[in-house]
């Protein structure tokens, strides 16, 4: 009868002490999500400021070369009026010859 109270005491131990080591365990992996999360957020941060002092860099266009687009734009603008005339002409001619 002893035997199986010693036994008893020793299963209730036992117990207890993996119930500890369970929310000892729990509570490492929570400080090492913490931990990460912490991480995370400094990396984020050096990121911002990393952007924040080196920007990328944009290309100033001179108002001299803004020009020259626009020169170069409107001749494209023309030369496709032009085609698209030339399409119209070549199709009524395409007709003509299938009539």
């Amino acid at each position: 009868m002893k035997l199986l109270k010693g036994w008893r005491l020793i299963a209730l131990i036992g117990i207890i002490l993996l119930f500890l080591a369970r929310v000892y365990f729990a509570f490492e992996k929570q400080e090492n999500i913490e931990k990460q999360k912490n991480m995370i957020d400094e990396l984020s941060r050096q990121q911002l400021q990393d952007r924040i002092d080196n920007p990328p860099e944009f290309e100033i266009i001179s108002d001299s070369t803004m020009d020259n687009l626009e020169k170069q734009q409107a001749e494209l603008d023309s030369i496709g009026r032009e085609l698209e005339k030339n399409r119209k002409k070549f199709e009524e001619q395409m007709k003509k010859l299938n009539k």
